[in-house]
């Protein structure tokens, strides 16, 4: 009996709360719309449509391993990791709550966890770049006063203008298409925000804020300034109490995490050395290191890279910013912590880190073109709608074409979005993974191993994980020459495929695939072997080393010079060949397509090793001879008794037509 009305109040409280969040959510997102019908499916369609480009782009770098960092490889573990419950992020080796609070991965990891984290971010944060025209374009149909009950070019053309002003900004394609950013996925909010401000919404201002903590928490700073602005705009004793209360509350929350959970959790070194260690080691000594050098913050500022560089992120908006600089001002902890960090990208039009400004800045240069308009209007000089908008739009159009990402910029990289040797040989190393086991990878390989528990950069340092992918691309910019011994990554890689306890299972165009204590029978590079040789077959290249055979093979487009060596014992690691004609041939090859380390040869060893010429190549050594010799990274012979090079004649073998023998 005394259940029911329990239960009656309990499921009136709850219609009520459903009620009141409906009312709150449309006083947000749907009251005040300047928009019409038309004007809503042109964006709508727009906007769908710069979501596929940008998708496309993300998805085809992706898919040919163009990925310039590693990212979206941490973002796809830790969506990974919201998803099974994990929060202990490998790549970097620090628990999430020290490094940063992106709660939409809470809801982007679990839909990952069905379609793909990789596809799902990527998908999530192209809808966000191109969705942010919608708030953007109701600003500015509000400023230029576009009736919504008007038809045709009355209707469209303010809103669609300001829309294409947002998708041309040559910052968003090259975001979009390299990695993924939870501070990009923030621009819908910080826009639906600039949206709130400018109708005064208190409703809109506090669901905005919400979902821009929801991306990162660092944008508190965003939203202090924001709460303060509308304080100050408002006319309302409680919506002056609103702003003041999100000011508040979004201080404590970047002051918790960088007061509390950031020097707890953060690893050892991470991005915030990288880019504040000129002012202090922690956040708080980073600010009071800035405060007490006022001399040195000028200094720093003046610098030729950082002086300009408030103009050069508004001239994409033809510095119509700077005629709103209190809408602007909003934007001073994104362009603040961006002329403050030492990192060298940071400042570069193309960056992450400035996107999330992006929104700001791009409300400021409405409310600059419209006051441009007034002002012009106040010496007669009437401009109708579009005209007022039409610097925006022409800067917008001009930086797009000029330094944009899309197939229409100067500056698109159609290899970046392709598919190459590397591609390929990356896709047949991975797909011997199994999906559970654990791997160190190159940061461009990284995101496609990512949805594992273990998962980590490549060596070094050496994590111990079951497999190990090597990107030896050193190996293809210098090969045949002697700085290939000598790049910064060849001692790694010697190192790994020197290593008995690691089996070699993948190896192709300088892509090396290895997994921990496999048996001997998968290690590919053992297939070079080809018998057994004597211990004192053929002609000493070195102690360890003898040339037993040599012969050219047709091929297309020159020949292949295939070379029987004999391996009288282990051999330096760093030992190579010189191939060529003269006293010390120029060109300089790794042994067996640099697959079989030499310090793993055995005494009998008979070895294949194949090595492509050139047609001129082929012809320089027909006319005069053919040498070969041992070298070591040092560049010089392995031992001082060695011969420089070994002349080989090249002689037609009996009973073999079309190749010549040793």
């Amino acid at each position: 009996m005394t259940r029911a009305p329990k239960e009656e109040a309990r499921a009136s409280w709850r219609a009520r709360l459903r009620v009141e969040l409906l009312a709150s959510l449309r006083e947000a997102f749907v009251a005040d719309d300047p928009l019409g019908p038309d004007a809503r499916r042109w964006l709508a369609a727009l906007a769908a449509l710069a979501a596929l480009a940008f998708f496309a782009l993300a998805w085809a770098r992706y898919q040919s391993f163009h990925n310039r960092n590693f990212d979206l490889a941490f973002y796809a573990r830790l969506a990974w990791g919201a998803a099974h419950h994990d929060g202990w992020e490998p790549i970097v080796g620090a628990h999430v709550w020290g490094l940063h609070f992106v709660w939409a991965l809470e809801v982007l990891g679990r839909i990952g966890a069905l379609v793909g984290e990789v596809p799902t971010l990527l998908a999530a944060q192209s809808l966000a770049l191109a969705l942010a025209s919608w708030p953007l374009a109701r600003v500015g149909a509000r400023l230029h006063r576009v009736d919504p009950r008007s038809t045709g070019a009355a209707q469209l053309g303010v809103p669609l203008a300001v829309a294409l002003v947002w998708l041309l900004q040559p910052n968003l394609w090259h975001v979009a298409s390299a990695e993924f950013h939870p501070g990009t996925l923030a621009v819908l909010p910080l826009a639906w925000a600039m949206d709130a401000l400018h109708r005064r919404s208190a409703h809109g201002l506090a669901w905005s804020a919400l979902l821009v903590l929801a991306c990162r928490e660092d944008l508190a700073l965003v939203l202090v300034g924001l709460g303060l602005a509308f304080a100050l705009a408002t006319r309302t004793p409680r919506d002056r109490r609103a702003g003041l209360t999100l000011s508040a509350c979004a201080f404590a929350y970047i002051a918790l995490f960088l007061g509390f959970f950031h020097p707890r959790y953060a690893p050892a070194t991470g991005s915030f050395e990288l880019h504040y260690a000129r002012w202090g080691r922690g956040p708080l000594s980073a600010i009071l290191g800035v405060l007490a050098d006022p001399i040195g913050l000028i200094a720093w500022l003046a610098l030729p890279e950082r002086a300009p560089y408030l103009l050069v992120v508004t001239a994409p908006l033809a510095f119509l910013p700077f005629l709103a600089p209190e809408w602007m001002l909003l934007a001073l902890p994104i362009l603040g912590m961006n002329l403050l960090s030492s990192f060298p990208t940071t400042l570069f039009l193309d960056s992450h880190y400035l996107t999330p400004a992006l929104p700001i800045l791009a409300a400021a240069a409405l409310v600059g073109s419209a006051r441009l308009t007034r002002l012009l209007a106040l010496v007669r000089i009437e401009l109708p709608r579009l005209a007022g908008l039409a610097p925006l739009t022409a800067a917008a159009l001009l930086a797009h074409l000029v330094a944009g990402g899309s197939p229409l910029s100067a500056r698109y990289d159609r290899a970046a979005y392709r598919p190459d040797r590397t591609s390929a040989a990356l896709t047949s190393a991975l797909a011997l993974v199994p999906p559970d086991a654990s791997i160190q990878a190159p940061e461009r390989a990284l995101a496609h191993v990512a949805a594992r528990r273990i998962v980590r950069r490549g060596p070094p340092p050496e994590a111990l994980t079951r497999f190990v992918l090597l990107d030896a691309w050193r190996r293809r910019v210098d090969a045949h020459t002697e700085a290939l011994l000598r790049t910064d990554e060849e001692p790694l890689v010697r190192d790994w495929l020197a290593r008995e306890d690691h089996a070699l299972r993948y190896a192709r165009d300088g892509i090396y695939l290895l997994e921990r204590g496999a048996p001997n029978a998968d290690d590919v590079a053992r297939r070079h072997v080809v018998g057994v040789a004597g211990s004192s077959e053929g002609r000493p290249l070195t102690s360890c080393l003898a040339l037993l055979d040599a012969r050219l093979e047709p091929l297309a487009e020159g020949a292949a010079l295939a070379l029987t060596l004999g391996a009288r014992g282990s051999c330096p690691s760093d030992l190579a060949l010189r191939i060529g004609w003269g006293y010390r041939p120029g060109r300089v090859d790794l042994i067996a397509d640099g697959e079989l380390s030499p310090a793993r040869f055995r005494a009998g060893d008979r070895i294949r090793s194949r090595h492509a010429l050139s047609a001129a190549e082929l012809r320089a050594i027909q006319a005069h001879g053919l040498r070969i010799g041992a070298i070591r990274a040092s560049g010089a012979r392995p031992e001082h008794a060695d011969p420089v090079a070994l002349d080989v004649p090249l002689e037609p073998r009996a009973g073999e037509r079309g190749s010549r023998a040793l």
